[in-house]
């Protein structure tokens, strides 16, 4: 009658509590390397992103100073043009407007200071 014996009792629950132990710390352990191996994806990504984001948003942002700076040149040329044209005397033959049209656009160029 070992069987009734408690130490055979207290073994049994020894081994029994041991053995959940065990299976809880290896799921707790599968779980852990699970979730950190999401987590590194996660992270991986999120710094891929930002990476190839910043990458475009400075691509993007070179090619529109690019461009601003030809409109910019342009700008400053047909006004250097304009402001030629305008202090010409008599102004030449193939570059006149109307009155009118000369007149609106002064206007639109400057319209404080018209004339």
């Amino acid at each position: 009658m070992a069987f009734l014996d408690p130490r055979v009792w207290l073994a049994l629950l020894v081994a029994f509590v041991a053995g959940v132990a065990t299976g809880y710390g290896w799921h707790y352990v599968r779980t852990a390397k699970a979730e950190a191996a999401v987590e590194a994806r996660q992270e991986t990504t999120e710094t891929t992103v930002q990476t190839t984001v910043a990458t475009v948003d400075t691509a993007a942002l070179d090619a529109l100073k690019a461009r601003l700076a030809v409109a910019d040149r342009r700008a400053a040329s047909l006004q250097a043009r304009i402001e030629e044209y305008r202090r010409a005397n008599p102004a030449p033959a193939d570059c006149r407007l109307p009155d009118g049209l000369r007149d609106a656009i002064n206007h639109d160029l400057d319209p404080e200071g018209a004339r």
